[in-house]
């Protein structure tokens, strides 16, 4: 029984484990408005907590702060490679932007790969 009981709670705790994980990960990709807008939806029970870490946990206004955060999130999970998108209105970043991106989170400027939305033409592009 106990063995059983260690598996089933072993499932159980890895299962709230990656349930987490992928919450955590659909509300670092969700947009500010939509978050404005959780109290009209089925999520307004939820909405002080998601609000807590979208505001309080994870990064959203520096992009340096969030490519550190997601490398770190990486060492631990001992993932060896970390594909971000960054959606912005802003300008594309010139090279020597990427420069010193590459140079303030210690990571070598060829490991980096900057693409605008116009090079790629189709979804398997992307991927």
């Amino acid at each position: 029984k106990n063995v059983a009981r260690t598996v089933q709670d072993t499932e159980t705790s890895w299962n709230s484990k990656m349930m987490r994980q992928c919450k955590s990960l659909l509300i670092q990709m969700a947009c500010t408005d939509a978050l404005a807008r959780l109290r009209d939806t089925k999520l307004q029970e939820e909405t002080e907590e998601i609000w807590t870490v979208y505001f309080d946990e994870q990064n959203h206004l520096r992009l340096i702060e969030l490519l550190k955060s997601r490398i770190e999130d990486c060492h631990k999970t001992m993932e060896h490679s970390v594909l971000l998108q960054v959606t912005t209105h802003s300008l594309s970043l010139a090279p020597i932007d990427i420069v010193k991106i590459s140079k303030k989170i210690a990571l070598p400027r060829q490991n980096i790969l900057d693409i605008s939305l116009e090079e790629i033409e189709t979804q398997s592009d992307f991927a």
